[in-house]
């Protein structure tokens, strides 16, 4: 978890104690839809609280930073679309706190952002983070930490450089066999890739 006093980054230190092996059953081989959702208290907070000006803000500014996801953006667009929100990541921290659930959304939104970019490797270590903030407040069974593991594999998949992908791969290999399950297909796929790359999952 990150304190007041460290900068937001995009993954840590995963310990075994970290990740509890989760029930295979549930998890759809199918991936859903990559999208976004606005944070709920960003929406509520626009409907319910008109006068409040940081959550207007809030809420305004994390609609304009989605619209990069869902129309075209030169690379310039995404480029400023990724520096603001890394603004916007740290004075949501600020003013919310970093144990607040809609940080994981602001951070999902920057591993979306990073995908358009075609920054695979930066986007899939994003998701692995928010799966992981997910899995601390609710369980490795909640819904947003799964969507958040299909997120980390698909931008895995797409990462082009071979010894950058071999090492995400060990890095998302713990998250996947807590949310997926070891003998789940996204599990055994990653498995397979570092054992056909002579590297020691261990």
């Amino acid at each position: 978890m990150l304190h007041e006093d460290q900068p937001a980054r995009p993954w840590g230190t995963v310990t075994p104690d970290f990740w509890a092996v989760a029930d295979e059953s549930g998890w759809a081989d199918d991936e859903e839809a990559l999208g976004y959702e606005e944070p709920a208290v960003f929406a509520a907070a626009r409907a319910s609280l008109p006068g409040n000006s940081s959550a207007d803000d809030f809420a305004r500014r994390f609609a304009e930073l989605a619209t990069c996801l869902n129309r075209p953006c030169t690379d310039a667009e995404l480029a400023l679309a990724a520096q603001d929100a890394g603004l916007f990541d740290q004075n949501v921290t600020a003013a919310l706190g970093p144990a607040d659930s809609n940080i994981a959304s602001v951070r999902e939104l920057r591993g979306l952002i990073a995908r358009r970019q075609g920054h695979h490797t930066e986007a899939a270590r994003w998701h692995l983070h928010t799966a992981g903030l997910h899995v601390v407040a609710s369980g490795v069974s909640d819904p947003r930490a799964r969507a958040s593991a299909k997120h980390t594999l698909a931008d895995w998949r797409d990462i082009p450089d071979p010894a950058e992908r071999a090492a995400v791969a060990r890095e998302i290999l713990p998250m996947l066999t807590a949310i997926a399950g070891p003998g789940a297909k996204p599990t055994k796929e990653v498995q397979a890739y570092l054992e056909a790359h002579c590297i020691d999952t261990q």
